[in-house]
């Protein structure tokens, strides 16, 4: 599974930018963060630009977080009963 192919990734992706705007918002900071920034910190500071190389781990690591977040489903739904969650 990639990260192209995942519907929930990109849900939680859409969700998680929405909540960093909301913040930042509300803070009356927003700041609009180049795609493939370092960003780190309260209040949210850009560190720096990531390599490739960087990126490329960063999406390793994203889809190996997508494969076991479904195993972690699929075994919780196995030890409940009822429609899945």
């Amino acid at each position: 599974m990639t990260i192209e192919q995942s519907e929930p990734f990109s849900s939680l992706n859409k969700a998680i930018a929405v909540v960093v705007f909301l913040v930042l918002l509300l803070r009356q900071r927003v700041v609009l963060v180049p795609a493939g920034s370092l960003v780190t910190g309260v209040p949210a500071k850009i560190k720096r630009k990531l390599s490739e190389e960087e990126r490329k781990k960063l999406k390793g690591w994203a889809e190996k977080y997508l494969v076991v977040a479904k195993a972690h489903r699929e075994k919780l739904a196995a030890r409940r009963p009822g429609p899945p969650a």
